[in-house]
């Protein structure tokens, strides 16, 4: 394992503690200049699984002390595949 993935925001899964959480939808391009890192197929945005994890854990744990870290990739660019929409950005358009 190394941080070399961490820059696409669509992978096929995340890891939560030491289980494999699959992303759907989501599709590695298996092209050689996207060295196995860059989604051709991007539905599954890895930062709201991981709000979404967080805000549960805090529900979760809200009447006790606890320490929690999350680590967005975000604002890393995903140039690993070359200029990916233009700026090597692949943050999902919401329409705002």
């Amino acid at each position: 394992m190394n941080q070399g993935r961490a820059h696409n925001y669509y992978p096929t899964f995340l890891w939560e503690n030491n289980k494999q959480v699959t992303l759907p939808g989501n599709v590695i391009d298996p092209a050689p200049a996207g060295h196995g890192r860059v989604s051709s197929k991007r539905v599954s945005y890895s930062h709201d699984f991981m709000t979404e994890a967080a805000f549960g854990f805090i529900e979760r744990n809200q009447d006790k002390s606890f320490l929690l870290h999350i680590h967005w990739t975000i604002p890393h660019a995903n140039n690993e595949g070359g200029r990916v929409k233009g700026d090597g950005m692949e943050v999902p358009d919401y329409g705002l």
